[in-house]
């Protein structure tokens, strides 16, 4: 072996401790085959109603959680904005009416997380 390579044995006991990264090719095309499989629809609905009855999700998202809209989405095109929270969205307006200037045409949809919106509607 020239200098600096490796061997098999060692290259895997390298790879090993890196953490982070992206997932393992396998685990990627089990995960994405899991996801895409029929009968996912029904594993996710019944993964929300599990956090459902736990307390961890709001019952009336669950179409929203599923990726199914509640309003029509727009003739034009749409931008899609999301925050973190509440005080993030402050800088929209301006953004928007900029926008807006050159381009009339153009729908936005804001989202913000959960959590922070409900502590915002109870004035915390």
């Amino acid at each position: 072996m020239g200098a600096g390579a490796m061997t098999a044995k060692e290259a895997k006991s390298s790879r090993k401790g890196r953490g982070g990264g992206a997932l393992h090719p396998a685990l990627g095309l089990r995960l994405y085959a899991m996801l895409t499989a029929p009968g996912a629809r029904r594993r996710a609905r019944r993964a929300l109603e599990a956090m459902v009855q736990r307390g961890e999700e709001d019952p009336a998202r669950g179409r929203e959680r599923l990726g199914e809209a509640s309003l029509p989405r727009p003739a034009a095109p749409l931008v899609w904005i999301h925050v973190g929270d509440s005080r993030q969205s402050l800088g929209l307006r301006d953004l928007i009416k900029r926008v807006r200037d050159d381009r009339e045409d153009i729908a936005f949809l804001i989202t913000c997380e959960q959590d922070e919106l409900s502590r915002t509607d109870r004035g915390e």
